[in-house]
């Protein structure tokens, strides 16, 4: 099933912002009449391990009468094993706690007048019932928490037997184009497993997503508006991906492997373990991808009459290799030390021919274009992690010590060809080389200190950061004159760049009653400096900013939440971005990055509404200070086309996201989102200011059929309206996908069959059009491509395993092609 949305441009902003106060003004005297009901009860409590005496998160409460008319209550217990129910009517009533490992816990509890405060519950390996009353309960899978939405994987449709892709591809605001994870129409979303930041390309994050299965995974965070917690950097937001953890002795792993064929062959593979034995818990994981990509494009640029009429193909291979190794140590019942490897290593080859036609009248000359590319890339990162639980309280302190090392080796060789409009060559074959080696290295430590206060129902969270970045970039380019190379100074650049960053945050949670309340602020000193060696250019900069943080959380009743959030974040400049040597793509195009490049600033703020987590609507604003993107420039003597980043003035964003997770029937389930939204781009350009704005839409919509002996069938439909950045419009594009998936062995072996974009209509296609500038461009990629995936899981499939936290996620994003 295919969703369509279309929608138009509004002469006047005025009618939307009338749309999105009258939808406030209602949630508002919504909030003020359930505010005038009766007063009701708080029932609170907190669950500790009977065992290690210390407190259990996640742990499922469920509320519940004798009576079958009335609907269970449930509740999680938070990191301190805290939980609570609000809005209790008297009577008399059943509280139930269970998890995956322990055994389920029963009691009966009065509620008179006024709140409840109940023992503390400690769950032990024995059985306590009550009578013959039996509770079944499920974990919702969408929970609306106050500063985030959590998933719980187990409680999906789509993930059994699927994988973790799968389930992000239906989750609220989240879409997927292109292997890019998008967070609410917001691109470049921090990917989190365990709290660790990849430090993959996308293309290797998607892969490895595809093939992880999502029984592995206990739940997916997905943050819009990250707290001062996290990293102030970022105004995507974060996907943190939380795997399962080992509590009990044993051995399990999985093993995949899948083929796709689209113009050319895609292949991968791999497996992950977890291994416990007493004190000691280790982990891993490889994957294995090998892909060939295809991309086909034309552009027609309009310069002084005359059309550079532009057609091509490029042919990309690359074989990848991912690798995780880790060990946790339970050092005593209250420390748990922890060390852990990530690396990737892979090559790959890039293969780019194409034609460009001078027309005027007619075809007055053209020039051929051969370039190829072989790079080399190799990273590896290292984690030090300790968790230390200060008391039984839930008071805890955590450590972590990140280093990365990161190095890119590119080889190119570019040949130009003119040729006169009869086709035959008008001067000598003109060629240029390029060798580039680039080093990063990254460090970084960070404390965490968090403090529960039971009494007022409240937890105070601080923490310290200090990291320090650097960059070494070396490119030569040369041209050949005649049988000899020459170094051209013009292309050749030697860049290196140094960055210090220092960080410290206070973040309070309480609850007061059906309110949820969690303020926090953080501040960030940054301080660095680039050297261009080659032009004796030095730039740096050195500034403070402070970043504050607001969530509240109103419950309206048993199945209804009202959420309110503000934050504010900084996107800083990737490393490669703030380097001005030129990349070269032919002679009449290429990219110069930007040293003078300023970090952008966002406030953002959101309303969102909840029913029994099923139905998700949010408002939010955004605006943007310094917001950069790349532009592209025409030089009227040399015709030639700079494409470079620059900051705009502002960039301002508003509109509504609306999601859907529903199971119609014991057989069929369907999820949806929609992102209505408005964008306006203000900046100078040349010699003039310029505004660019556009209401555009997005939307996906997948149904997930089961039948019997474990078959399903998967259909999606995606569509991307009109849409704008900076000065560039692209072109609706929308794509349908098929799949079937079949598991035998207890659902421990699966195979699946799909197929990606079935009619081939997701291209990408639009225009540049300001002042001298005119460009219409298409692009079709290898977009429709079948696949079949084959998983087997063995082992223990109980166990959960623990990763540490790594805490240099805020300069991990910044390498580009990481994002």
């Amino acid at each position: 099933m295919l969703l369509r949305i279309s929608c138009g441009r509004l002469n006047k902003r005025g009618v939307i912002l009338k749309k999105i106060v009258l939808i406030i003004a209602c949630l508002a005297i919504t909030c003020l009449v359930f505010s005038q009901e009766a007063k009701k009860h708080q029932v609170r409590g907190v669950v500790y391990d009977g065992t290690m005496r210390k407190p259990l998160p996640s742990v499922t409460i469920t509320l519940f009468r004798g009576t079958p008319a009335i609907k269970p209550r449930n509740a999680i217990t938070d990191s301190a094993g805290k939980f609570i129910f609000d809005r209790v009517d008297t009577g008399t009533y059943k509280l139930a706690a269970s998890d995956i490992v322990h055994k389920e816990l029963q009691q009966t509890i009065r509620i008179t007048a006024g709140d409840v405060d109940l023992d503390t519950l400690f769950l032990n390996s024995k059985v306590t019932t009550l009578g013959e009353i039996t509770v079944s309960s499920k974990k919702p899978f969408i929970e609306r928490r106050i500063d985030k939405l959590v998933l719980n994987v187990e409680s999906s449709a789509v993930a059994a037997g699927g994988s973790v892709m799968d389930v992000l591809q239906t989750s609220p605001g989240v879409t997927v184009n292109d292997n890019i994870i998008s967070l609410k129409g917001r691109k470049g979303v921090t990917i989190m497993i365990d709290g660790r930041p990849s430090t993959l390309s996308s293309s290797d994050i998607a892969n490895i997503l595809q093939s992880l299965p999502a029984n592995s995974v206990a739940r997916i965070e997905i943050i819009a508006n990250p707290s001062s917690k996290y990293d102030a950097a970022g105004n995507a937001g974060i996907i943190n991906i939380v795997t399962k953890k080992i509590r009990v002795k044993g051995f399990n792993g999985t093993v995949n492997a899948s083929s796709g064929f689209g113009v050319y062959p895609k292949y991968n593979g791999g497996g992950s373990f977890n291994y416990k034995e007493n004190q000691f818990n280790l982990f891993g994981n490889y994957y294995i991808n090998r892909s060939t990509g295809f991309s086909g494009y034309t552009s027609k640029r309009i310069i002084d009459s005359v059309d550079f009429d532009e057609s091509g193909k490029s042919k990309t291979t690359s074989t990848s290799h991912n690798y995780l190794v880790g060990i946790d140590f339970q050092a005593g019942k209250r420390n748990v030390i922890g060390f852990s490897m990530t690396g990737n290593i892979s090559d790959s080859r890039f293969k780019e021919d194409f034609n460009t036609d001078f027309v005027k009248a007619k075809k007055d000359s053209s020039l051929l274009v051969d370039n190829l590319t072989n790079s080399d890339y190799n990273n590896m990162s290292w984690n030090l992690n300790h968790d230390f639980r200060i008391d039984t309280l839930g008071k805890t302190l955590s450590t972590n010590l990140d280093y990365s090392r990161f190095t890119w080796n590119n080889a190119g060789l570019y040949n130009n060809t003119y040729l006169n409009q009869d086709g035959l060559p008008m001067r000598d074959l003109e060629m240029l080389r390029n060798n580039s080696e680039v080093l990063i290295k990254i460090g970084s430590v960070k404390l965490d200190y968090t403090h529960p206060v039971n009494k007022r129902n409240m937890t105070i969270g601080a923490g310290v950061k200090a990291s320090w970045v650097r960059t070494d970039s070396d490119i030569r380019f040369d041209t050949k004159n005649g049988a000899v190379w020459q170094e051209d100074p013009g292309k050749t650049n030697h860049f290196i760049f140094d960055e210090y960053i220092t960080a410290a945050y206070l973040n309070v949670t309480r609850k007061i009653k059906d309110y949820e309340l969690q303020i926090g602020l953080r501040g960030e000193h940054t301080h660095n400096k680039g050297n261009l060696l080659t032009g004796n250019i030095i730039n740096s900069n050195d500034y403070l900013k402070l970043f504050p943080s607001l969530f509240v959380s109103k419950k309206l009743n048993e199945s209804e939440t009202l959420n309110f959030s503000y934050g504010k974040r900084i996107n800083r400049p990737s490393y490669e971005d703030l380097n001005p040597f030129i990349y070269y793509n032919s002679p009449y195009s290429f990219y110069q990055g930007n040293s003078f490049l300023q970090p952008e600033l966002t406030n953002t703020f959101e309303v969102g509404y909840s029913l029994n987590d099923e139905l998700l609507v949010s408002l939010n604003y955004s605006n943007t200070k310094d917001y950069f993107t790349y532009l592209t420039y025409l030089d009227d003597i040399t015709k030639i086309s700079k494409e470079t980043i620059n900051n705009f003035k502002r960039y301002i964003s508003y509109g509504t996201s609306i999601s859907l997770d529903k199971e119609l029937t014991d057989w069929w389930h369907v999820s949806g989102n929609l992102d209505v939204f408005y964008e306006e781009y203000s900046s100078f350009y040349r010699t003039r200011d310029f505004k660019n704005a556009l209401i555009n839409a997005s939307g996906n919509l997948t149904n997930d059929f089961s039948f019997a002996n474990n078959n399903s069938v998967v259909l999606t439909g995606i569509y991307r309206s009109p849409s704008i950045d900076g000065i560039k419009r692209n072109y609706a594009r929308y794509r349908m996908d098929a799949g079937y998936k079949k598991s035998w062995l207890n659902k421990n072996l699966i195979l699946k069959l799909a197929v990606r974009d079935v009619f081939y209509t997701y291209r990408k296609n639009g225009n540049n059009r300001i002042e001298n500038l005119n460009v219409e461009f298409t692009n079709r990629g290898d977009t429709r491509v079948f696949s079949v995936d084959l998983t087997y899981k063995f082992g223990n499939q109980k166990l959960k395993s623990r990763k540490p936290v790594q805490g240099n996620s805020d300069e991990l994003k910044r390498i580009k092609g990481l994002e």
